[in-house]
């Protein structure tokens, strides 16, 4: 009966410490997300300054031509 119950209080401590090992990686893990999602964030909001577009182009060696109204 003391065995069976010696048995029972290693399990669920054995069980215990894997939820607790399991509940760190996922903090590490939410972490690393939220670290790698501030610098997506970033970048997005890099892209969507006025102009970015067009200094891109420039950059790649690209020209735009002058928009002028349709002559209908």
């Amino acid at each position: 009966m003391l065995g069976v119950l010696l048995i029972g209080i290693v399990g669920l401590t054995l069980v215990t410490l894997s939820f607790a090992a399991s509940a760190g990686k996922v903090d590490e893990r939410i972490q690393a997300l939220s670290r790698e999602n501030s610098v997506l964030q970033s970048l997005q909001a890099k892209k969507k300054r006025p102009g970015a577009d067009q200094r891109e182009a420039k950059k790649q060696g690209l020209s735009a031509s002058m928009a002028t109204e349709p002559k209908w």
